[in-house]
């Protein structure tokens, strides 16, 4: 069935294997092992691969039923499915034929036309629920730690449906997303999941209309700035003085702040170049970071020169929400560079860059044109995002970073790769 070979003449013997495995995931009370089940759901994952929807139209409604049919073991079956099913069908895989990527697109384009991912979605958000509702009724910490395994796998599961779903269905699941996303303690913790899912919904390919305004209709960025990730330290610490639980947690919110704020300074410079150009031709500080044509990776996207009047028409409504959004960024993104991890702050880099080349071309645009750029800086209809504000919180966040931790002990940097990749950033 991995098999990328496989003809017409192996229909009959994958129904026959599937009308095997069925009868064992139809047995209640069975004392299959799980690695068994494992095995045999990557089996069904890889049917539906080869069979859907043309030979097994009804795949994902068989397997809902399934997996809504006893408890959280049952559901746990649909979950695994979608794990693999990520793997053969979703992920990109440059190996795959034109054959093979064409068959997985028309499996994706027939779920969402059918209204498979939208079941689907349900599905996972119905499970987080019940979980959620019944955690306080758990006997022991087994139990607990099995159903939070639940959650984080559903979870994982919504982020990967968040790639190429409907927005809408994603507006649907956001709120559950937000709520887990508060949810940690010593006993259940699953913010790190949601947060792939924030991301991921981030990472979406959009053109620049639609990005903003979903960003401002599900009040996306506030929301992310509230949450109480990577407070600040009383002193430099290495990666091996936090658990590896808050270290994730961490680094995945730094990682959706630096999704956010190079765009959104890119639309400012574009903006400021718009009205106040540096050079007549090949403007600095344009759109440099940003693809319009996907959007999906703001960070690492091509160069384009984004300056002509229909982008600019784009930024105009939104001008109020990206300010008002920069600084609330600008908050958060002071709180990640003076996080304890180094690790952590790495993660944004872009965003840091971002702010000192704002900053280098604001300070020239406010010498070269003076009073008319001290004019665009005091616009009264929001507060404008002028970097000169934050270069002293900037420093002191630099400054906090180039200091080793008190109980550094440089005897032991050859042995350990904390130490080490720490040297390295106090060094540059």
């Amino acid at each position: 069935l991995q098999s990328s070979l496989l003809g017409p003449e192996e229909e009959d013997h994958r129904r026959t294997v599937r009308e095997s495995i069925w009868p064992f995931l139809n047995a209640q009370g069975s004392e299959i092992p799980p690695y068994y089940v494992n095995n045999l759901l990557s089996i069904v994952a890889l049917l539906i691969k080869w069979d859907y929807p043309n030979l097994w139209p009804s795949a994902f409604q068989e397997l809902l039923l399934l997996s809504k049919r006893d408890g959280l073991r049952s559901n746990l079956f649909l979950i695994t499915v979608m794990q693999e099913f990520e793997i053969e069908v979703v992920a990109f895989n440059d190996s795959r034929s034109k054959e093979e990527v064409a068959r997985n697109t028309h499996i994706k384009d027939v779920m969402r036309s059918t209204g498979v991912t939208y079941a689907l979605t349900e599905f996972l958000c119905e499970v987080i629920i019940n979980i959620l509702d019944n955690i306080s009724q758990a006997v022991g910490l087994n139990e607990i730690r099995s159903m939070e395994d639940a959650v984080r796998k559903a979870l994982l599961r919504l982020s990967e449906l968040f790639s190429w779903i409907d927005a809408s269905i994603v507006r649907q699941a956001l709120p559950l997303v937000f709520k887990c996303s508060m949810m940690f303690g010593e006993n259940f913790s699953v913010q790190v999941e949601a947060l792939i899912c924030l991301r991921e919904l981030l990472k979406r390919g959009m053109d620049a209309k639609t990005r903003l305004g979903l960003l401002q209709d599900l009040q996306l960025i506030p929301f992310i700035c509230s949450l109480p990730f990577c407070q600040q330290s009383s002193k430099a610490k290495m990666k091996s003085n936090i658990s590896e639980r808050d270290f994730e947690t961490d680094l995945q919110y730094a990682r959706i702040i630096d999704l956010i704020f190079p765009e959104f300074a890119s639309w400012v410079s574009l903006h400021e170049d718009s009205i106040l150009p540096l050079k007549a031709s090949s403007p600095e500080g344009t759109f440099s970071s940003i693809n319009h044509n996907d959007g999906s990776n703001p960070s690492s996207a091509k160069s384009s020169t984004c300056s002509s009047p229909s982008t600019l028409e784009l930024v105009l409504p939104y001008l109020q929400f990206i300010h008002n959004s920069l600084h609330s960024l600008m908050k958060v993104l002071v709180r990640v560079l003076l996080n304890c991890c180094v690790s952590v702050t790495l993660a944004v880099t872009t965003s840091l860059q971002r702010i000192l080349t704002l900053m280098k071309l604001q300070s020239t645009r406010s010498i070269k044109f003076a009073g008319q750029y001290a004019a665009l800086l005091s616009v009264k209809d929001f507060d404008y995002f002028n970097t000169s504000r934050y270069l002293s919180e900037i420093q002191q966040a630099l400054l906090f970073q180039s200091f080793y931790p008190d109980e550094m002990d440089f005897s032991e940097v050859e042995d350990d790769e904390d130490l080490q990749s720490l040297i390295e950033v106090r060094n540059t």
